[in-house]
């Protein structure tokens, strides 16, 4: 009998860990359908002006991130809520913050060479989140 309670034990043991893991876990996982398709989108921004390029692949990227929340929040409250399980956090930032430039200042110029770096980093951060 006192094997049956402690194999028992043992046994809801494991399960209870196993379900504050998978509870406590912070992955996001977005739909590889339509996250593919949105990036298949930020690369067709290639044809525009570079700054044009960089404010809506910063959109598409954004609005793909926004499918892991309900709620209507900023940029960059979005982009705060899930930065963390990115491998280019900071890049991510470095690039909202110029999307923000050139989105607000009148005389701002980019290169094309940034507005590739910043679709590649866009489309690095999403598929890190298939």
């Amino acid at each position: 009998m006192d094997n049956y309670i402690i194999i028992f034990i043992f046994i809801f043991v494991i399960f209870l860990g196993t379900l504050l893991f998978l509870l406590s876990s912070k992955r996001v996982k977005l739909n590889k359908k339509k996250t593919k398709k949105t990036i298949q989108r930020i690369k067709d921004t290639r044809s525009q002006d570079p700054s044009h390029s960089l404010l809506n692949s910063h959109k598409l990227f954004v609005a793909a991130i926004s499918r892991t929340d309900n709620k209507k929040t900023t940029a960059a409250e979005k982009i705060k809520n899930i930065v963390s399980l990115l491998p280019n956090e900071k890049k991510i930032w470095y690039f909202h913050r110029l999307r923000n430039q050139a989105a607000h200042e009148i005389d701002f110029n980019i290169s094309k060479a940034k507005a590739n770096e910043a679709r590649e980093q866009f489309i690095r951060a999403l598929k890190a989140l298939i």
